[in-house]
């Protein structure tokens, strides 16, 4: 074979062969990238038919008409917020030096409602902030926290003055300051013998608080406050009613009323007075019938007050 003669037909098929190599590599490559756009393509067909038979079709009308009620629902939302946070106070900012003299303006003040209301309190009562009261200065990260539960104590000890109690014997706010948890777990007593009267020497207060509650959405949290007083019927139903009035969302969770005088005895029947000549000879009037009720009786009240946060308005999501 001369390849001199066929250098040009060698030379030509060398090329080709080249030629067809390079094509081969393309369409391999164009191949794939052929089956990935009509496997997108497919999808988005398949999704197009899902939308096509929704009911309702996803119009500009329809379209309209969601956007309309997620505008409804969001002023429904800040509105009902707005008036769940009615009667908040905002902490204000201040120095921790600056709380102790603040609690002790407003113990005084409480004290001196107290007295023009003729409501007894305990000796160097603290309502509840007895280590600040006897000269610790609180953290400067727990100040704004222990300035809204002061808000608070206030408000309620307002509500029992208003309803005419007798005497006010404990006032127990959350203990979430680290430094006074570590003292209350030294001094820890099982809070069921405390509240319910078991084992020897259980004494009378109930156990402090300690639970708080942040909702995972984080709009509103809650805390638990321990009262304990004295008062008659009348004064009991007249708080009560004034925590359910109250602009602020409180809610009573546990109501323990005890007789401590006993279980009243049934005295001895008088006739009826001549203010009511009609009535049977023998029997005893309304007012001598009544042998309970109007004694001074002892309650202890937990409830829950919840303070509402106020979303930004990127921050409400419906």
């Amino acid at each position: 074979m001369n390849l001199k003669k066929n250098m040009t037909l060698i030379v030509g098929g060398a090329i080709v062969a080249v030629l067809l190599i390079v094509l081969l590599v393309f369409l391999m490559k164009f191949n794939s990238s052929y089956r990935q756009v009509n496997r997108q393509l497919q999808s988005a067909q398949q999704r197009l038919t899902i939308l096509n038979g929704r009911d309702p079709f996803p119009s500009e009308g329809n379209v309209g008409v969601v956007q309309t009620n997620l505008f409804v629902l969001r002023e429904f939302f800040t509105n009902l917020m707005a008036s769940l946070r009615q009667g908040h106070v905002e902490p204000s900012k201040m120095e921790p030096a600056e709380f102790n003299p603040l609690l002790d303006r407003t113990s005084q003040r409480l004290y001196q409602r107290a007295k023009g209301m003729k409501v007894v309190l305990p000796m160097r009562f603290a309502f509840g902030f007895d280590r600040y009261a006897e000269g610790t200065l609180p953290a400067a990260s727990d100040v704004p926290r222990l300035g809204q539960q002061l808000e608070t104590v206030d408000l309620l000890c307002g509500l029992l003055y208003a309803a005419k109690i007798n005497e006010i014997m404990a006032v127990e706010r959350p203990v979430f300051e680290v430094t006074a948890q570590a003292v209350a777990t030294e001094e820890f007593v099982d809070p069921r013998q405390q509240r319910y009267g078991g084992g020897a020497g259980a004494p009378e207060v109930a156990a402090a608080p300690t639970e708080t509650y942040m909702d995972p959405s984080g709009l509103f949290s809650r805390e638990r406050y321990v009262l304990t007083f004295r008062g008659r019927d009348a004064a009991i139903l007249g708080f009560l009613n004034a925590v359910a009035a109250n602009k602020r969302f409180i809610v009573v969770t546990r109501l323990q009323v005890e007789n401590e005088t006993g279980i009243p005895k049934l005295g001895e029947a008088r006739p009826a007075t001549a203010s009511s000549p009609s009535a049977p000879a023998g029997s005893v009037a309304r007012e001598d019938r009544i042998i309970a009720g109007r004694e001074t009786v002892k309650v202890i009240v937990e409830l829950e007050v919840y303070r509402f946060q106020a979303p930004s308005a990127g921050e409400v999501s419906l």
